[in-house]
């Protein structure tokens, strides 16, 4: 049989007529006998009606799935969740349907709550639209079946297996590089390797897909059902590295807006400058070891991946090493690139040093963004307990005040950020540029 559990109001009937009962034992009083009885035989009767009618209810009494829900949407975009759930119990009852789903999603349309009568074979759809507010993997269900009886005096509740993951990816802000242009040497290095994509020689024709831009078709060339686009020859083969701490000393600062969300925005804006660019783009997470690594690569796909991976970032539980993410590079990158690392730079200055001195003398940059523990904290609302709390923090910022000073000398720029982020001192790296492409 279903568990059946009294509500608020079907309780307090019931206490209230054991109540009247015993006073009316106590004052031998016929009137409020009646009374008493009458109650308890209501409200009893009620709820055991209600738990034979809804006997068998339960998980395997519904089949529930979802229908064309949404698998991936930006922060603040909007993404369409269904649930369509058929009975398999003879008898109709009132129910209360809801989806469960994290609270950092909110509802901007329909309702993830029903109220309804349920008739015995009718089937039901919950739709919603809901948004969310950061990025992140947000697990959905399961949605949960209550059925009350007429009165509201009780309660039986089923809570239907419906998992859907939907992903968050972040909105990087709408600053594009509309002029097409190319890095200076200075900044990322060249490679005499020649490679097709966009540049400034014109290297060949070949039939036009999807994601190509349409600025780029040859329409001299196109014919009736075939369209051609040209390829040209880029001057270098430029390719950004982001590498993302995701160790623990990277929460610090408040929920939401920590050093590593601060990091995956600034992270996002480099990517973003780097496809409009059409360089090379590559990502590595990690904390004490490498958690995830996407190699340096162009399209839609790469992009979607990049995306995917930033969205599904979270801190690790571990400490991490800035040494050993470079080592686990240094065999694996095959031309000069420019590393961008968003990390508190744990681990030996010693081993640190002569990691990237290795990588150094290959050709590779590095520009190193550590978060500043002085001022990414929010203010504590007494001098005491700030005086405590600065104290406390006081050997986490001279340890990064080290490891930051040997990268410095071994001529890495080094920038600190806040509670503003590091947005703008990427955008600083991405501003020396030359040269344009030339347009089809």
């Amino acid at each position: 049989m279903a568990r059946v559990v009294l509500t608020t109001v079907g309780g307090a009937l019931l206490a209230a007529g054991l109540g009247t009962l015993l006073l009316a034992f106590y004052a031998l009083s016929l009137i409020l006998f009646v009374f008493a009885t009458f109650l308890l035989a209501f409200v009893g009767g009620e709820v055991l009606t209600f738990a034979y009618v809804i006997r068998g209810f339960g998980p395997e009494s519904f089949d529930a799935r979802r229908v064309e829900c949404s698998s991936f949407v930006p922060v603040r975009g909007a993404a369409f969740v269904g649930v369509r759930i058929a009975p398999r119990i003879a008898t109709g009852f009132y129910a209360e349907v809801f989806d469960s789903h994290p609270d950092r999603l909110e509802t901007v349309g329909g309702s993830s709550r029903l109220l309804t009568w349920w008739a015995p074979g009718s089937v039901k759809t919950l739709a919603y639209i809901t948004t969310p507010s950061v990025r992140g993997r947000f697990e959905l269900g399961p949605t949960v079946v209550v059925a009350h009886d007429t009165f509201g005096f009780a309660f039986c509740a089923a809570a239907l297996p419906t998992p859907w993951t939907l992903e968050s990816i972040p909105r990087y802000p709408s600053v594009r590089i509309r002029r097409a242009e190319r890095f200076s040497t200075p900044v990322f290095g060249q490679s005499p390797d020649p490679a097709r994509g966009a540049g400034m020689d014109f290297h060949s024709l070949r039939e036009y897909a999807t994601t190509d831009d349409p600025r780029r078709i040859a329409w001299t060339h196109s014919g009736k059902g075939t369209l051609y686009v040209r390829e040209f020859q880029r001057e270098s083969q430029e390719e950004v590295l982001v590498l993302l701490d995701v160790g623990r000393a990277m929460a610090a600062g408040p929920v939401v807006a920590d050093a590593l969300e601060k990091a995956v925005d600034a992270a996002g804006l480099a990517a973003q400058y780097s496809f409009d660019e059409d360089i090379r783009f590559g990502l590595v997470l990690f904390s004490d070891r490498i958690v995830s690594h996407l190699p340096p690569g162009r399209g839609p796909d790469h992009e979607f991946a990049v995306a995917r991976a930033l969205a599904g970032v979270a801190v690790d539980s571990h400490s991490s090493s800035l040494t050993a993410a470079l080592e686990y590079l240094s065999p694996r990158l095959k031309t000069p690139a420019h590393l961008l690392a968003f990390s508190t730079a744990q681990g030996e200055a010693e081993e640190l040093a002569r990691v990237w001195g290795a990588l150094r003398r290959s050709g590779h940059r590095l520009n190193l963004f550590v978060p500043d523990l002085r001022t990414i904290y929010p203010g504590l609302p007494s001098a005491t307990s700030q005086r405590a709390f600065d104290l406390l923090l006081g050997p986490e910022i001279v340890r990064v005040d080290r490891q930051a000073e040997v990268l410095r000398r071994l001529g890495v720029p080094v920038a600190r950020y806040g509670p503003g982020g590091a947005a703008a001192d990427v955008g600083l790296i991405f501003a020396p540029v030359r040269g344009r492409r030339v347009a089809a």
